[in-house]
């Protein structure tokens, strides 16, 4: 190759450089799922599968999805950089580096240019095979041009090897929400009965599409939606023969209050998925939490029986012990009305017996 031509060559090379531009999904800390709050999966399962407003208030979300994202491309392009992502947000984060292996080979060639070219990166080769011109001949390894990004020969070869070297890109954190707005019925509908089967993957859930651009570049990228938790562990919808509670109650549950909360963390320990007995229960808890008085059991009587015991060293010593065998608990208001026309002792017993073996 003359000298003209290589220089040519090597110009075109300088060029295709310059215009990587490529989008990756990072491993960096910091990408965290969906969180959302399963609400009484029961009544959903039962609900018209037309009702699209239920994905939102039974799988409600309480926090959107963050991805980190990759965007490999040389300073100056990253000056004029910007992504746009389909129902979310995207922040810059900065400039990193991180170690990258590549393999590159030779079939009659002179040149191999890096996948990340820009920016004069520092290569290391970890290991290579021999080089064999067109004539058979064994010939020294192609030699690598940092200000080109490549590993050229003059003659054509054939081989191959193994690099390392560390690659700048900028760093963006994507948000991204549960995209009702990309679903039609027949997708929510598939990911209500998979998210009951116990894996929301299952499903065809729609992914977020990010669109990188710059001056004279532009690219993109897709990744799936990731949801915590992945799908429902007890038994629930379909497949559960308990009555839902009555939809006047179900109300309750859309905007919980203090009372909600207490009462959720007593007998759920606040989990996030719920069968239709504990949210009845917590619904109750509630109920009566809100009543208008306070409510204790106060004694209303009692039987007892006298037992003497003796000392065992003297039948003249003795004391008398008095011991309930019945005992009467009422429940009342702290306030001392008795009168219940304006509170309801649901779900409590309005009067309890307690006996005692002697």
């Amino acid at each position: 190759m003359s000298q003209l031509n290589a220089g040519l060559t090597l110009d075109f090379l300088s060029q295709q450089k310059r215009s990587s531009f490529t989008l990756m999904i990072g491993d960096e800390l910091g990408s965290t799922p969906i969180q959302v709050r399963p609400k009484v999966v029961g009544v959903w399962s039962r609900s018209p599968d037309h009702y699209i407003d239920q994905y939102k208030t039974t799988l409600k979300m309480i926090k959107p999805g963050v991805r980190r994202i990759r965007l490999y491309c040389s300073k100056e392009t990253a000056t004029t950089a910007r992504l746009s992502v389909h129902t979310g947000s995207a922040k810059a984060i900065g400039r990193r580096q991180a170690k990258l292996c590549e393999t590159l080979s030779w079939t009659n060639k002179n040149s191999q240019s890096l996948r990340f070219p820009y920016d004069n990166p520092t290569v290391v080769v970890v290991d290579k095979t021999r080089f064999f011109d067109q004539n058979g001949g064994e010939v020294e390894p192609p030699t690598f041009i940092p200000s080109q990004g490549i590993f050229h020969h003059a003659k054509a070869v054939t081989g191959a090897m193994v690099v390392e070297y560390q690659p700048e890109f900028s760093l963006f954190s994507v948000e991204y929400d549960m995209g009702e707005e990309q679903m039609e019925p027949e997708r929510l509908i598939e990911m209500k009965q998979a998210w009951l089967a116990g894996n929301i993957r299952d499903c065809d859930i729609p992914q977020v599409n990010i669109i990188a651009l710059a001056d004279g570049h532009a690219t993109q990228l897709s990744f799936a939606r990731q949801f915590w938790p992945e799908g429902s562990l007890g038994i629930r919808g379909y497949a559960n023969e308990t009555p839902p509670p009555p939809m006047e109650l179900l109300a309750q549950i859309e905007d919980p209050d203090i009372f909600w909360d207490a009462c959720w963390q007593k007998i759920a320990n606040k989990r996030l998925d719920l069968t239709i007995e504990e949210y009845e229960a917590i619904v109750l808890c509630a109920k009566s939490s809100q009543a208008p008085a306070k409510l204790q059991y106060v004694e209303t009587s009692r039987d007892t029986k006298v037992d003497r015991i003796f000392n065992q060293n003297s039948d003249d010593i003795y004391i008398d012990v008095e011991r309930p065998t019945t005992l009467t608990m009422k429940l009342s208001r702290v306030d001392g009305n008795e009168s219940s026309a304006d509170w309801d002792l649901y779900p409590y017993q309005p009067e309890i017996t307690f006996r005692f073996n002697s």
